[in-house]
Formats: structure tokens, C-alpha cells, sequence
């Protein structure tokens, strides 16, 4: 059976394609993770216990990942709308809302059909292209940069041509952005 978008209804493709939407976002955040993991051999989608090693709650936790360092993303894999979710140590925020969660917590959480339980680090900063129809479109336009502020932050963007492998060469871009949370 052919599982198109559109054969589940207008909520299942409203849903889909706002998951899409919001991959294409991230393109920028998760292009510049994949280049840290071609540098360094660091995974950028990591189980928990990459880091938090001290922490016996994620030890077995496989339901749950970290996108980098900063973003966790939990899911919702069951036919129910609930789940329970572990926020490791630290301050954290609901991703694209200013809602602060204290972790070292599990938390209850519904979500739609249309969300996916997505929690950033307090002390982050996200870069998020605007929404594309596919990657041909990148770069874009402006960036939005999200500050989840609590803590220090910094992010380096990794930028290439888009079309060959000159980054082997290292011709890339790399822009800083830095957060002083204190000032």
C-alpha cells in the first residue's frame, strides 16, 4: 500500500508537512553538526549518556536523543498523545517557546499529531534557515538565530558551496555567534 502524505487525511498531511518544514529549518543547525562529526568522529544525533555520563537515568534511555548538545528530541512513538519524558540536569527550554523546565525531572507531556516534544538546553543557540521547498533552495535568505539564554553560549556555522566536496580543502565559512549571559 503506498503511504503518501495525502492518503491520511488533511491532519496527517498538515503534520507531515510541518515536520518537513521544521527539518528544513534546522538544515543549518544540522549541516554545521555534521561537519563536526566529519572533523571529529562525534555523532551528532548522540544517546543521552553521551552527555550525561554521570546521570543513571540515561543510561538505558533509547527513546529519547540529543541533537548535538543542545537540542533533545523525544517522541512520541505509540498511538497514545502522552508520553513521559526525563529532562536530564539543567534548565530547559521547550523548543521555539521561552517555557523554562527545570530538568533532573520526568516530565508528562501530550502533544498533537502535529508536534514533536523537542527540548533545548538552556545556554544554546539554534540557526534556522527559513522554511524551503527542498535544499536546491539553500541558502535561503536570513537566518533566525535562537538564544536560549541561562547560561554561556556559543555555536559555530558551518558554511559551504553547497555543490562540491571543497570542504575537504577546508573552504569553508565558519561563523561564531557567542552569548554572554551575564552581560
Amino acid at each position: 500500500t503506498p503511504h503518501f502524505p495525502w492518503r491520511f487525511g488533511t491532519n496527517a498531511l498538515n503534520a507531515i508537512r510541518d515536520a518537513l518544514d521544521l527539518r528544513y529549518r534546522l538544515i543549518p543547525f544540522y549541516y554545521s553538526l555534521a561537519h563536526e562529526t566529519f572533523e571529529t568522529g562525534v555523532p551528532w544525533m548522540r544517546p543521552l549518556v553521551m552527555e550525561f555520563p554521570d546521570d543513571p537515568k540515561v543510561a538505558n534511555l533509547s527513546d529519547e536523543w540529543m541533537m548535538g548538545d543542545s537540542l533533545l528530541a523525544a517522541p512520541i512513538l505509540q498511538t497514545s498523545d502522552e508520553r513521559s519524558i526525563y529532562l536530564p540536569a539543567g534548565d530547559w527550554y521547550a523548543f521555539d517557546t521561552n517555557l523554562v523546565i527545570q530538568g533532573n525531572q520526568t516530565i508528562n507531556v501530550a502533544a498533537g499529531l502535529d508536534e514533536i516534544p523537542v527540548y533545548v538546553r538552556a545556554g544554546s543557540i539554534l540557526t534556522l534557515a527559513p522554511v524551503l521547498e527542498h535544499t536546491s533552495q539553500l541558502p535561503g535568505g536570513a537566518l533566525e538565530l535562537q538564544i536560549y539564554p541561562g547560561k554561556d553560549a556559543a555555536f559555530t556555522l558551518v558554511e559551504d558551496d553547497g555543490k562540491t566536496t571543497n570542504y575537504l580543502k577546508q573552504q569553508i565559512r565558519r561563523t561564531t555567534f557567542n552569548w554572554d549571559n551575564a552581560a
